[in-house]
């Protein structure tokens, strides 16, 4: 990212209440990104009440490098503001984007959850005033300057809840995060006297190569049928410039057939037919393969950074990760690990701020470093202790700021687009439709959901 967007601006201090106005102009019914904004706002930790937050995340597993990055933040926030202790809710990802809405309607809702970005999540939660508009908090303590435009984008619905990707703040991204990246295993590389690839070509071949030398070249399952897009969305990036994928997806302009999507399906599509994917891997669960690549199976994973079930961070460093090799300037589909918004319901709506404060800071991504996971929000320099996979990954991180190559998922396109691309994509890999029809039913998908915005 260039240096004028890497701009991190010290904490706010002292009591702040900033006075807001609840109508929209000329006395209208509000809009839903108004109507949700605090009339005032406190930033005082001295004056803030003692409180107990309860703040629910994805990490049902509390042996994960990332579980214990949110549990040392969270020590570290209590530590720094004793009077709010902190509470911590998990559920796996598939039950909180079945619940969340559920949840957030009734009266004993988390003050802080993980609602997903773009339409399934904030754009949605927002529309329907479960989620707060945090503007108000964003101008106190300066998260507008000091996040990176293009994370804050993810974050952020138009004032008249008609667009994603601008407008209003209604969640932060955590300080720790990454990319859908490719993991390999060092030791099945070196024996079979490969080179981390730095081309697609290189990496094409070398899936090639693992399966001529009696390996499993792509570790993968896809069961849960949102997995299944993983490695969809990463070769995407080869045949698309990264703005015509964020023009579709925060619907600036463009279709579905400009995203690469049918270039990379048809890619997607011939490594099932060749037999690079392990055996019934359309039967196997994600939290299965990540396991089975963990424990030995698979040359290649396309995943999410540090999510795969590392206890140690012995084994971690077993394994490394490189980004797939992008045309022109390097860019990625990433963004910070959860998007953190405040329950419109919260009782403790100051003190919930002053946490998405504070686990979005430089101070919880040095943490996420002493820990061993991806950083984000800030540029990172590896310490000397740092294992090999988080030199990896801080590198990583650097490179896409570098060339502010962060990429918006692309299911964020509508509330249903996760759903449908998921269905679709399993259908790909086991030849029953074409790359073709998965483009089609995708621009399917986005004009049905444009059409009930009047569009």
């Amino acid at each position: 990212m260039k240096s004028n967007r890497r701009t991190f601006l010290g904490l706010a201090a002292g009591a702040v209440a900033i006075p807001l106005t609840g109508c929209a102009p000329g006395g209208s019914a509000p809009s839903a990104d108004q109507s949700s904004a605090p009339s005032s706002v406190n930033t005082d930790p001295a004056s803030i009440p003692a409180t107990t937050l309860t703040v629910m995340d994805t990490w049902t597993d509390k042996t994960s490098m990332q579980a214990q990055w949110l549990v040392a933040v969270n020590a570290a926030f209590t530590a720094k503001y004793p009077n709010i202790k902190v509470k911590r809710n998990s559920a796996t990802f598939d039950d909180i984007n079945k619940t969340l809405k559920l949840k957030l309607s009734d009266a004993s809702t988390p003050d802080v959850v993980p609602a997903n970005n773009g339409w399934q999540g904030i754009g949605t939660f927002a529309k329907a005033r479960l989620i707060l508009n945090l503007d108000p908090y964003a101008k106190a303590y300066g998260w507008d300057a000091r996040i990176p435009k293009t994370i804050a984008m993810q974050h952020q619905l138009a004032p008249d809840g008609s667009q994603i990707g601008t407008g209003s703040f209604f969640g932060m991204p955590i300080a720790q995060g990454g990319f859908i990246t490719v993991y390999y295993n060092r030791g099945k590389l070196e024996k079979l006297g490969l080179s981390v690839p730095t081309t697609f070509d290189e990496f094409k071949q070398a899936l090639a190569a693992a399966k001529s030398g009696g390996e499993v070249p792509m570790a993968i399952g896809t069961q849960d049928q949102w997995l299944s897009t993983t490695t969809l969305f990463a070769v995407m990036n080869v045949f698309a410039d990264k703005n015509k994928i964020a023009d579709f997806v925060y619907g600036i302009g463009g279709t579905a057939a400009d995203t690469g999507m049918k270039e990379a399906a048809a890619i997607y599509q011939e490594w099932a037919k060749s037999g690079y994917l392990p055996k019934n891997f359309a039967g196997t669960p994600g939290s299965d393969s990540g396991q089975a690549f963990v424990d030995g199976t698979g040359v290649f994973y396309f995943y999410y950074s540090d999510s795969l079930p590392f206890k140690t961070k012995e084994v971690a460093n077993r394994f490394g990760t490189f980004l797939l090799p992008t045309e022109g300037e390097l860019h990625a589909t990433g963004a910070s690990n959860q998007n953190f918004s405040i329950a419109s319901k919260s009782k403790s709506a100051d003190a919930a701020a002053l946490y998405l404060d504070f686990v979005s800071s430089t101070q919880a991504g040095d943490i996420a470093v002493k820990t061993g996971v991806t950083p984000f929000n800030g540029s990172f320099v590896a310490p000397a202790e740092a294992g090999a996979l988080l030199r990896d990954e801080i590198a990583e991180l650097n490179a896409v700021q570098e060339t502010d190559g962060f990429v918006p998922y692309f299911d964020w396109a509508s509330p249903t687009m996760l759903d449908t691309m998921g269905a679709q994509t399993q259908l790909l890999l086991a030849g029953r439709v074409t790359p073709d029809q998965l483009v089609a039913a995708c621009q399917k998908d986005y004009e049905a959901f444009r059409k009930t915005q009047g569009k």
